[in-house]
């Protein structure tokens, strides 16, 4: 009797502390309810290959003012912005170097966000959702992530080459078939060949799922 009322007290307490972090669930969830017409979640992938080849060939045409021997270094330290890496002395002078370069040449931050790493389109090969095959750019969007330059389904927030943005255009998606055929599936190619040496850290891509979008 005194285990039972210990239950009932436990899952009283943890019913409302959910029920104060969320008002509008009050009841345990039922993980076999059907999920058809639920919206999709926001599901982002990102490339391991954030910065390109191709990206220094740009930036070596395009950065026509200051010295441009050191960008083979200087375009990696652009991983640091991703993760956390412990800056020595020598690190910090060329990202001061770095940033140097950039602002002589009026390019920003966000610039190269936008310009380094491999972007959607050749990293979404074939897009599938439901059976259907779409054209990849009409599912996803680009997006800024803590895991880098990524591509984001079904999220209302898009990356505009400034900033993360609301899409003015965003239409959210319901879920209209399940069964594993019927799933979200998506070729990728992280084409290896165009990565810096050293900068690609697995193979595949990073999937990150929210249940907002």
């Amino acid at each position: 009797m005194v285990s039972v009322l210990a239950i009932s007290v436990s899952i009283t307490y943890f019913l409302y502390n959910r029920f104060e972090l969320m008002p509008t669930r009050i009841a345990i969830e039922n993980q076999f309810e059907p999920i058809k017409n639920l919206p999709y979640p926001a599901i982002t992938v990102c490339s391991p290959n954030q910065v390109t080849v191709s990206a220094l060939e740009y930036f070596n045409t395009t950065l026509i003012e200051g010295n441009r021997t050191g960008l083979e270094t200087y375009l990696p330290l652009i991983l640091g912005f991703y993760e956390f890496i412990s800056l020595t002395n020598q690190t910090d002078n060329l990202l001061k170097s770095f940033q140097d370069l950039l602002e002589i040449n009026r390019f920003t931050i966000p610039d190269l966000l936008a310009r380094t790493p491999q972007n959607c389109g050749n990293f979404l090969k074939r897009c599938y959702l439901e059976g259907k095959q779409y054209n990849c750019s009409d599912l996803f969007k680009p997006i800024l992530t803590s895991h880098g330059y990524c591509c984001s389904f079904n999220n209302i927030y898009m990356f505009n080459g400034i900033m993360n943005v609301k899409n003015r255009n965003f239409v959210n998606r319901y879920v209209r078939a399940t069964g594993f055929k019927k799933a979200l599936l998506v070729v990728i190619d992280y084409e290896e060949d165009n990565a810096m040496n050293d900068t690609v850290l697995f193979g595949g891509a990073t999937p990150v799922c929210n249940t907002y979008s």
